[in-house]
């Protein structure tokens, strides 16, 4: 088969149209395939910063912030993105610690009208008994009410609930004193413990105390008993003397003598002491009978027998 030159032209123009066209056609869907894809990750482009932002978080005990990002990527996402992000969007909360700030008054009242920072973060403008998320670690909590302010360092467990936190206002609603009024004793005729130290009305303790009485009794006991043996120790000298032997009475007679003076010496120094000890127990339980009066003053020490 021959073919003209101007046929042969005419091939040449026919074949390069057609390589041409496939060229195009090639290109305009190559860009449809990559804008597609462009397409897809932009809308998946914020999920994947906020699922890797969330997970440096959490690595940083940042479990707050890292919430926040674990609930942007849980939602229209690749679904196994959301499945990670749901499951950690649960151990954050179980981990997340939580305090409960209580303002006191000087009666130990709650007061409402306080605010609450946390790391210089305002948490709550007033109280009103809900709990604080906070992240774990050192703390520092800052609690205001009407320019009067207390800070606290607070080290926060992980996973720790509800943990109380209590603040005092001392200066809010005093307690009242304890004591009645301060002259003449109250009203109704008691007497305070205030009108008892100026000796104002009677003593609230009515009797020894206990070791008083022990110690006199064993005073009295000890005493008694030296004047026996000195007594008995008397007797027997007095007997050998009688029977004409001294001094060559027998010696087990002469030692008798001796152990009975000897017991005797004992027991008048227990009962000395003991004597010394119910004195100053006394002396201790009557206190100052002084009351002052509008001419004059004086003094005295009150007892009792």
């Amino acid at each position: 088969m021959s073919v003209t030159g101007e046929t042969q032209a005419s091939v040449r123009v026919q074949g390069g149209h057609a390589r041409g066209q496939r060229t195009l056609l090639a290109a305009l869907c190559f860009g449809c395939v990559a804008s597609v894809g462009e397409s897809a990750l932009a809308d998946h482009a914020e999920c994947g910063a906020a699922y890797v932002a969330a997970q440096k978080l959490m690595r940083e005990g940042k479990l707050r912030s890292a919430r926040k990002q674990l609930i942007e990527c849980a939602k229209d996402c690749l679904p196994e993105v959301e499945r990670d992000c749901t499951t950690w969007l649960t151990e954050v909360g179980s981990s997340m610690p939580t305090v409960v700030v209580v303002a006191l008054d000087g009666r130990g009242e709650e007061l409402s009208d306080v605010s609450v920072e946390i790391d210089g973060e305002t948490r709550a403008a007033s109280l009103d008994g809900h709990a604080l998320e906070v992240d774990p670690g050192r703390r520092r909590l800052k609690v205001t009410r009407r320019g009067k302010t207390h800070q606290l360092e607070l080290t926060i467990l992980q996973g720790e609930k509800n943990r109380r936190v209590e603040v005092h206002f001392p200066e809010v609603n005093p307690a009242p004193p304890e004591s009645g009024p301060s002259a003449g004793g109250s009203p109704n005729g008691a007497t305070t413990q205030r009108d008892q130290a100026r000796g104002v009305g009677p003593r609230a303790d009515a009797g020894l105390p206990t070791g008083a009485w022990i110690a006199g009794g064993v005073s009295l006991t000890s005493l008694l008993g030296a004047a026996y043996f000195w007594l008995a120790a008397e007797n027997l000298r007095q007997d050998l003397l009688d029977r004409g032997c001294a001094p060559g009475c027998p010696e087990a007679d002469r030692e008798s003598i001796r152990d009975r003076r000897v017991i005797g010496d004992v027991l008048l120094g227990v009962g000395v002491v003991s004597a010394g000890v119910f004195g100053y127990l006394w002396l201790s339980d009557s206190g100052p009978a002084a009351a002052p009066t509008r001419d004059g003053a004086w003094a005295g020490w009150r007892g009792r027998f």
